[in-house]
């Protein structure tokens, strides 16, 4: 059984296979390179930041109380436009797509890292875990956990190796990008919201 594909999901797909369509037909000559990245993390430079972000500024402010084992790719925000450019200039890039992801990250391991990393900046971030199958049961029933049950206890690792294989690209690793994002929100005062 799938999960139900979500209309952000569905709008970045429409979109994509329109662009190709366009080049095929309209837009014969014209040169197209695509780039999907993960979830968007790293420094920010003001308090409007994406949803991916908001993970690590809950995390700072102590949510969820108990952390589920759940994960997504990352990348750095920094990382996604060093690969905009090289797409743009790189002769082997044109009528290729590519995957903008640093690797797969739990947010377990998340929390941890700003433990580890940030010290008593890190003082609320979560500590303990919550069993999938105790998400899975209660996210039933509580509809800010219901998010999190699809994919608890999944691993689903990104499809890192053609941007660094064919453009050269090589993105920081994770734990840099998850500090760099938390820094950036202690900095805003995002810590205490």
């Amino acid at each position: 059984m799938y999960a139900p594909i979500g209309a952000y999901i569905k709008s970045k797909t429409l979109a994509e296979r329109a662009a190709w369509d366009y080049v095929t037909g309209d837009g014969v000559g014209l040169e197209l390179v695509v780039l999907n990245p993960s979830g968007i993390f790293g420094p920010v430079l003001g308090r409007d930041y994406a949803a991916s972000v908001a993970i690590v500024a809950g995390l700072l402010a102590g949510q969820p109380r108990w952390l589920p084992d759940v994960g997504f790719g990352i990348v750095d925000v920094r990382d996604v436009a060093t690969l905009h450019i090289v797409a743009m200039t790189h002769e082997r890039a044109a009528g290729q797509r590519f995957i903008a992801s640093a690797g797969f990250v739990n947010i377990r391991h998340m929390a941890r890292t700003l433990r580890d990393q940030l010290g008593p900046s890190a003082a609320r971030v979560p500590r303990h875990s919550i069993p999938t199958w105790l998400l899975k049961s209660v996210g039933t029933k509580v509809p800010s956990l219901a998010a999190w049950t699809a994919d608890a206890g999944k691993r689903r690792e990104p499809a890192t190796g053609k941007a660094t294989r064919v453009l050269g690209w090589r993105p920081r690793p994770v734990e840099q990008t998850i500090v760099d994002t938390a820094r950036s929100l202690i900095a805003l005062g995002e810590r205490d919201r």
